[in-house]
């Protein structure tokens, strides 16, 4: 029964209803279950690839946690003054906030420089202490134009207990002089502690961070998806076998299609979970799958063209060529693709494209939503 499994994986995947990763799993778990006798597919095993991560759920908290500090330290009115509008301004431009971001990338490059370096050259500290100003300049805009709003802010504040380190560093190294070994440790730690200034881009990249989680999710939901379907086409196979266990009695029959009911049932309440909280996902892998089918079929075509001689080989071998590079280029596609809005689905039946706009807006504020 596995075996009758695994033929109909590849089965699927041939006709392009199965991608070649779902292909590749749902094979490999039919060969560990080969290997241990008297045991089949069940749900523990496939449960993990339509279930959100752990630690991305986790992630995906904090980062949303991180950007709503951002948008409510910055949400803030302009000043009364005219004098501090200017400050206000430049300190809320995104222009100033990218500007901040390469300084400090920069700043954050040269310390570490430095350090694995061992503070071998002169110039390079020198170059790291003109940062200084620099800071003081970004704290003085802050703190005039967002004026109480600067302290409220997480990330400000950061900034803010990091410039005493960079004056001490200075002050020992370029007023003082000072070179015994316990100091120039010191520094060194300092120094070290100055590349937490990177922890403060987090807030400007939080927007990215989200963006790049969600698509690592939707992508483990594509291909969890992609195999609970493939799992329940091959379940449908091997019950079409039944017949033919000429070998098993009926109890054993009997025993073996009430657990494979069960885990069909479980894999099809789960997928429906997935469609229910992620349709762009659902959508981006019925899309997948219709293109595969329609390229495999022309890959048929041509295929069978060249058997009857209307099309030369080499001709066969340039639309062949192109037909890979389209399947190739599937792998590649969207993760998610958002469902059309409810309302230009309606419009879009054929009964009710010729109607007039006045009754066709009395319908769709008629209709309801429903999801199933």
């Amino acid at each position: 029964m596995i075996k009758a499994q695994k033929i109909s994986y590849w089965r699927q995947f041939q006709q392009g209803l199965l991608g070649r990763d779902a292909a590749r799993i749902l094979i490999a778990l039919a060969d560990n279950v080969l290997s241990d006798p008297g045991r089949f597919l069940c749900i523990n095993d496939l449960k993990f690839h339509w279930e959100v991560p752990y630690l991305a759920r986790k992630a995906r908290k904090l980062v949303e946690k991180v950007k709503s500090w951002k948008s409510a330290a910055y949400s803030i009115a302009p000043p009364s003054w005219n004098w501090a509008m200017h400050f206000y301004k430049i300190a809320t431009h995104k222009a100033f906030d990218w500007l901040m971001i390469i300084i400090t990338l920069v700043y954050c490059s040269l310390i570490l420089a430095d350090v694995i370096l061992n503070s071998q050259y002169r110039a390079l500290e020198i170059t790291i202490h003109l940062f200084f100003p620099v800071y003081i300049t970004e704290c003085v805009i802050k703190n005039i134009g967002l004026r109480k709003h600067y302290w409220k802010n997480i990330w400000d504040l950061f900034d803010f207990v990091l410039l005493p380190l960079t004056l001490v560093d200075i002050v020992i190294v370029e007023g003082l002089r000072l070179d015994t070994y316990g100091l120039l440790q010191l520094i060194r730690v300092m120094r070290l502690l100055r590349l937490l200034r990177t922890l403060g881009l987090i807030k400007r990249l939080a927007p990215w961070l989200l963006s790049y989680i969600d698509n690592l999710v939707n992508q483990h939901l594509r291909l969890g998806y992609d195999i609970g379907k493939g799992f329940l086409t091959g379940e449908e196979d091997m019950m079409q076998q039944f017949g033919r266990l000429a070998l098993m009695d009926d109890e054993q029959i009997l025993e073996l299609k009430q657990h494979s009911d069960s885990t069909r049932i479980e894999v099809i309440k789960s997928l429906g979970l997935v469609r229910r909280y992620h349709p762009d996902v659902v959508l981006s892998v019925k899309t997948h799958q219709a293109s595969r089918s329609v390229l495999n079929y022309q890959r048929e075509i041509v295929n069978k063209l060249q058997n009857l001689g209307l099309i030369e080989h080499a001709d066969q071998e340039k639309l062949e060529e192109i037909l890979a590079f389209r399947i190739k280029r599937l792998h590649s596609a969207s993760s998610a693709i958002k469902p059309p809005n409810p309302t230009s689905i309606l419009t879009g039946v054929s009964w009710l494209s010729g109607l007039d706009s006045s009754i066709l807006s009395d319908v769709i504020e008629r209709a309801d939503l429903v999801s199933f």
